[in-house]
């Protein structure tokens, strides 16, 4: 299944491993260091789903889940949060598919995005 995903975290070296991972697994990936960025990407991409990290300089993860909240078209796609804090009763408020605290796995967080696009392609075509 081949799928565009959109990285959204502030560490480069992070970034550089996952998308790598993430390509081997034949995913495209769209990498952006922080909301604000995301958010422009996310404009001129047709994205199948956004890995998002939670503390990032600009916008962080938060503040992009509330411009989400706002766009019907990003609303649309599905959201994997990931964060090196620890979930918690704000975090579930986001709406996002999947909440992971750093580091997992790569093993989970392929399954988990493998299942959150599957799930989300799914939905769509019960809605056309």
């Amino acid at each position: 299944m081949s799928a565009t995903l959109l990285l959204v975290d502030d560490d480069p070296g992070l970034s550089d491993a996952v998308r790598m991972v993430l390509e081997d697994e034949g995913y495209e990936v769209i990498c952006a260091a922080n909301g604000q960025e995301a958010l422009k990407k996310a404009e001129s991409h047709a994205i199948d789903l956004i890995l998002l990290d939670l503390t990032m300089p600009i916008m962080n993860g938060y503040e992009f889940c509330e411009v989400r909240k706002q766009t019907p078209h990003l609303l649309a796609i599905p959201v994997i949060l990931w964060t090196a804090g620890l979930p918690d009763a704000r975090m579930q408020a986001l709406g996002a598919a999947k909440i992971f605290r750093k580091p997992v796995s790569a093993e989970v967080l392929l399954d988990a995005i493998s299942d959150t696009v599957a799930a989300s392609r799914t939905q769509k075509n019960q809605q056309a």
